[in-house]
């Protein structure tokens, strides 16, 4: 076989076309001309999802002086903090974005044992720390290999996170201890009564509107509270607040009288909080187990090759071990030690209860809320998703041998729902069992029965876009759009919807004249023709079941998110140019219909029988 040199070109742009071979590193292409790693993960998707959720399950079975690595992290008699970690959870559109670089490297070396490569040069605008990896395994392999990178200007906020990461962790750690201290204090007290034997968790993310509101209304329960009202007398509700970035208008205190309201207009209701004030108790159990990780971290240090792969010579522990030292010996593990003991402070305090629900996304606080209401003695627990569960959401995709490890196996719901086409083939065909998931309405999307929107009447498209929950995000998918109107003079009215817990200035986009819009759904989409998505939001389903073409950025940078991979009058694009030529060149018709996506059915018959078998016993 012919020796191959090749370029692995880790730039946004196309190169110059040349005699050279090149592998694209982070752009979608479907030229026989170049190799593309992100359209390979695409083709791959289901041999990688499970080949990496296999690897974390390794990394936590791994031997260390005679116990497994989930073992040696015991936190409470039956529980591990492993389950508490960044690396456990998997979430790589947030804590974990190098799990991407991982399926890169899983398809790239495939593909080089499949060609004869000899000699590799990484060209790159960035520093990229996957570099190293790819160094130390080329050696290895007897492969020459150079990386060359082109200086970019160092922007403040880097340079402020370059500066962030030379703090040693124990401090960050310590000064978010203080911070959390301050700003949960208050003087204010929830007058509470829990009394009733059903338990739901909520999200709490309020607007200055929402403060002056005394009646509760879920954003992500809607119906349900009202339905499950009709069952059992008294219900205990515990929000948990998510402050929005950029607002510092809202604190403590104004929470505090917001489920004060709430809990002096309606009998039934018990309104807590669970982002409430440390007590001392909770303060000194996070402090002893802060050191007692500490002192574990130590002795891991030592331990080589944590975090291998396989059948694969890749190290990557090169990319991980960086983030496992924040989740033991960081902010995180003092967040992660708050939660653990406040879940523990108030499932021990709170009366039997028969049944809870809370919104799953297995973010690792729900381990703790799952272990302490197991140890606490209450009954049934179930998990319920809120939106669609997407085919490259790993924290879905557990190995399911974590269930089954014993002692300190991963905490897991008695029942997960499922409300969306197709979501319980694809947990199935990851360990779930036919008995543990549950068909339920989609209970944030039951507004579609009754959303009609008027037509754009007007010659002039109309695009919306949608904001992600990451700043980072929002601005890279706007700084394209915005690139695209200019260069490609593109006729068109632009709107913005922000995330509720992200904001933006939109005066940084004066130049497409940005206006922002809020209010219902209806209110959004009204009159809107496209509407344009990062490849991570699940607002793109909102928009498409409400009837407009949905346009989505693919970041080769992340894995594709899109929560309508395979729907009809769904487009992508991957930079300027494939954005103004989506735009010039394509028909923007109706989306999807109401009920081809979730089910919306009003009278909410699923959830009905799911609370009639309950009460009837078939639930064990």
């Amino acid at each position: 076989m012919e020796e191959r040199n090749i370029i692995i070109w880790d730039f946004d742009y196309q190169p110059d076309l040349s005699d050279k071979e090149f592998v694209f590193w982070r752009r979608y292409s479907n030229d026989n001309k170049y190799v593309s790693i992100p359209s390979l993960i695409e083709l791959n998707k289901v041999q990688i999802r499970g080949k990496i959720s296999s690897w974390v399950y390794d990394v936590g079975q791994t031997n260390y002086n005679g116990q497994t690595l989930v073992e040696f992290l015991r936190l409470d008699d039956n529980f591990s903090y492993w389950w508490l970690t960044e690396f456990s959870e998997v979430q790589h559109f947030g804590k974990s974005p190098q799990l991407y670089d991982v399926a890169r490297l899983i398809v790239f070396e495939k593909w080089v044992k499949e060609n004869n490569i000899k000699k590799i040069d990484f060209l790159s605008d960035n520093f990229n720390p996957v570099v190293f990896v790819l160094k130390k395994w080329a050696f290895k392999h007897n492969i020459k290999f150079e990386y060359k990178v082109k200086k970019a200007n160092l922007l403040p906020s880097v340079f402020l996170n370059k500066v962030i990461k030379k703090i040693p962790h124990e401090i960050l750690a310590f000064l978010f201890l203080i911070k959390q201290l301050i700003s949960r204090k208050s003087n204010s007290k929830i007058i509470e009564n829990n009394c009733g034997e059903v338990f739901v968790l909520d999200y709490l993310v309020p607007n200055n509107t929402d403060l002056v509101s005394k009646e509760y209304n879920s954003k992500y329960w809607t119906k349900f509270i009202s339905l499950l009202s009709t069952y059992f007398s008294k219900i205990n509700i515990l929000h948990f607040w998510v402050p929005v970035s950029n607002n510092d208008n809202i604190n403590i205190k104004h929470i505090y009288r917001l489920l004060n309201n709430y809990n002096l207009n309606s009998s039934n209701l018990n309104h807590s909080l669970f982002n409430k004030k440390i007590s001392f108790t909770v303060f000194r159990k996070v402090i002893i187990d802060y050191f007692s990780l500490w002192l574990k971290f130590q002795r891991l240090r030592k331990v080589e090759n944590l975090f291998n792969f396989n059948n694969s010579n890749f190290d990557f522990g090169l990319l991980f071990f960086s983030g496992l030292s924040k989740s033991l010996i960081g902010l995180d593990a003092i967040q992660n030690l708050i939660y653990f003991h406040q879940f523990d402070d108030y499932f021990r305090n709170l009366p039997k209860q028969k049944i809870g629900f809370y919104l799953q996304e297995n973010l690792v606080w729900e381990n703790a809320l799952i272990y302490a209401w197991r140890s606490s003695g209450h009954g049934i627990i179930v998990g319920v998703p809120h939106v669609s569960v997407r085919q490259w959401d790993l924290r879905y995709f557990v190995d399911p041998r974590t269930y089954s490890l014993n002692k300190y196996s991963r905490p897991k719901p008695n029942f997960t729902t499922f409300n969306a086409s197709g979501v319980d083939n694809l947990f199935k065909s990851h360990g779930y069992n036919d008995e543990d998931v549950i068909s339920v309405e989609a209970l944030r999307y039951l507004y579609l029965n009754n959303l009609s929107l008027e037509k754009n009447s007007s010659s002039k498209i109309r695009v919306l876009v949608l904001g992600d929950y990451l700043v980072s995000n929002t601005k890279q998918l706007l700084n394209i759009l915005s690139e695209a109107i200019i260069s490609g003079n593109l006729d068109c009215d632009v709107f913005y919807k922000p995330h509720p817990v992200c904001m933006i200035n939109i005066l940084d986009y004066k130049s497409i004249n940005l206006q922002e819009v809020n209010g219902s759904w209806k209110e959004v989409f009204e009159n809107c023709d496209l509407a344009v998505t990062s490849n991570v939001t699940t607002a793109a389903v909102d928009a498409y079941t409400a009837g407009l073409s949905v346009a989505t950025f693919l970041d080769g940078n992340k894995f594709n998110m899109s929560p309508l991979v395979g729907f009809e009058n769904v487009f992508y694009f991957n930079d300027i140019n494939s954005f103004i030529s989506l735009f010039q060149n394509c028909s923007f018709k109706s989306g999807g219909s109401k009920n081809e996506y979730f089910n919306i059915n009003p009278e909410l018959s699923h959830w009905k029988a799911l609370l009639n078998n309950f009460l009837n016993g078939k639930f064990k």
